[in-house]
């Protein structure tokens, strides 16, 4: 499973589809929290208990740079290539900006 994973969904389904036993090859703009989701993620595919899959692969990635995203197979591991699920969640939230929000737990949410 190939998934966006700086926060919210992405971590959240790459977390889910670890502990259910898959491989995953996570991207995300920032290290810290590409790594902190891969640690996560292998920890869940440990409790998952399902004896199949926790090979995780990060690959720092900024979706806006379209030569980087061209050239990122070159950056997944031999032993992920096969890929079976591609979560593209990756995105801006930038109608957030035009309304009130408020933090709540790390996410931005409606008064």
């Amino acid at each position: 499973m190939w998934c966006s994973v700086a926060a919210g969904i992405g971590r959240s389904t790459a977390l889910k589809f670890a502990q259910a036993g898959a491989n995953l090859i996570l991207t995300a703009r920032r290290e810290v929290q590409l790594t902190e989701v891969a640690e996560a993620a292998k920890a869940a595919n440990k409790a998952g208990g399902t004896g199949q899959g926790g090979e995780v692969a990060t690959i720092v990635l900024d979706m806006q740079d379209r030569k980087a995203v061209a050239d990122v197979l070159s950056h997944v591991p031999e032993s992920l290539k096969k890929i079976d699920i591609l979560v593209n969640n990756a995105g801006k939230q930038q109608e957030l900006l035009h309304h009130p929000t408020t933090r709540i737990g790390g996410y931005c949410v409606p008064p």
